[in-house]
Order: C-alpha cells, then structure tokens, then sequence
C-alpha cells in the first residue's frame, strides 16, 4: 500500500507526457492538413489551436502531479526524474514547436524568408528549458525551498502556449504585420529567464488572508477557464500579473535569498 501512493503523483504526470506528445502529433496533422475540420475542428478552432489548449491542460495538470506528491507524502527520485522528462517535452519542446506550427501554417511567405529566425528562436528555447530543468534537479531544489531561481519552465512554456492562443483568437498578425516578430521574440527573451539567476517568489500561503483568498480565487479561476478553453487572454493576465510581482519581489530580497541558499549548501 505505500508503494501504491507514489502512483498517483506518476500518474498524472504520465497523463501531462501523453498529451504533451500527442499535442506534438497534432500539430503535425496541422502542418500536413492546416484545412481539416470535423465536429469540433472548425476554421476558428484549428488543429494548432485544439494542440495549445491541449499543452495548457499539461500545465495544470504538472501542479496537480506536484500537489498529489506533497499530499501524500509521495515525492521519489524516480517521480523528480520522470517529472523532469515530461516538462521538457510538455513545456521545453512542445511550446516552441507550436510557435513553429502557427507561424508555418499561418504565415507561409514570412516563414520562407524568415526560417532561420524561427528555427533558431524554437531551438534556443528548447535548449533553455532543458538546461533549466537540468539545473533545477541538480542545485536549486533543495537550496530555495520558497524561490525559483530563473523562470520555471511550466510557466514559460504557458505564456508561450497563451501567446500563440491570443495571437490567433485575434488575428493579430493580420491587423498588425509586425506582430508575426513578437512570438520568435518571446521564445528568445522566456528561454533567457529561464537560465537566468533571477528569482521568483512560488505561489506559497501568506500572511495576509487577502492575498491568500485573492490566489486561490484566481488559481480556481485558471483550472476553469483552463479546462473549458476560455478567455486566454484572463489566463495570459494572470501570468504577467504573477511574473511581475514575483520577479519585482524576488529582485527586492535578492540578498536575503542568496544568503539562505549559502546556508542551506553549508548544511547540506
């Protein structure tokens, strides 16, 4: 029976890993026939867009494997590992091949004269993520208890995913042709954060019971919006909201959290 709890955590992280892949194969199907449609494929919800709503699904479901593990006592080494694994192809490949997908399937003359900057920005970005998970196993998980160090790569690979959803719930490369730029560019600068040594406060109880209804309001808020495929823009609204404030305050106690995570290396 103990064996048995360490189930539920690696399940619902093999879930995040098959539709991580299959939102891969989808994206696929997409390139090959960007003018399929059945009873819920139309024009407005293409296969890229049923394959980011899917990886949004990923996103959610990686905090539940997380919370499932803490709450029953169920964190492994083989559960960190596999973990690591499906984030990288849920939020380090995944996200920058929707970029590619969108684009290629939307904006076919631009890609042809542009592919160099696409494909480097997707690959950058997949690097990133890989070395960020890499790093997040082997130093930061034990040093910074209630910090991230750089941007994880569940929300970058979020505000990627968002970003390509408003982009294409708003046409916004047809009214602003410049804007086809904005995506190679938010892979470039996410990939960045998350090798960077900036830190990021988790989503942890306050003191204030304000703040704490206010998160938990808005995080049952995301699971709705979420898994019913709605308002991506509410969801990209929070994620801004959340870095801000988070980088902001991470930056103001940046003194105090290099010296607990010396302390914590000088006792481990």
């Amino acid at each position: 029976m103990d064996k048995a709890k360490y189930l539920v955590p690696n399940f619902f992280t093999a879930l995040s890993f098959t539709m991580g892949f299959s939102a891969i194969i989808i994206m696929i199907h997409g390139i090959i026939h960007p003018q399929y449609t059945s009873f819920f494929i139309t024009a407005d919800r293409s296969l890229i867009i049923i394959s980011a709503w899917l990886l949004l699904w990923c996103v959610l479901f990686d905090k539940v494997d997380g919370f499932a593990a803490k709450s029953l006592n169920a964190s492994s080494e083989f559960g960190a590992q596999f973990d690591s694994m499906a984030d990288l192809i849920s939020f380090g490949v995944a996200p920058s091949l929707l970029v590619f997908s969108f684009l290629y399937t939307t904006q076919g003359t631009w890609y042809m004269n542009n592919r160099v900057i696409l494909i480097g920005s997707v690959a950058f970005f997949s690097l990133c993520a890989a070395i960020r998970l890499a790093r997040f196993n082997a130093i930061d998980v034990e040093e910074y208890a209630t910090w991230f160090r750089g941007l994880p790569s569940t929300i970058a690979g979020a505000f990627i995913i968002l970003s390509v959803l408003i982009f294409a719930k708003f046409d916004l490369i047809t009214h602003y042709p410049v804007t086809v730029y904005v995506l190679p560019l938010y892979l470039v600068v996410s990939g960045a954060l998350m090798i960077s040594t900036l830190y990021l406060s988790k989503l942890v109880p306050r003191k204030s019971r304000a703040i704490n209804i206010f998160q938990i309001a808005n995080i049952a808020g995301a699971y709705i919006c979420g898994f019913g495929t709605l308002f991506p823009e509410y969801l990209m609204g929070l994620v801004i909201l959340y870095l801000s404030v988070g980088f902001i305050y991470g930056f103001m106690k940046r003194n105090v959290i290099a010296a607990g995570a010396n302390t914590a290396k000088q006792v481990g």
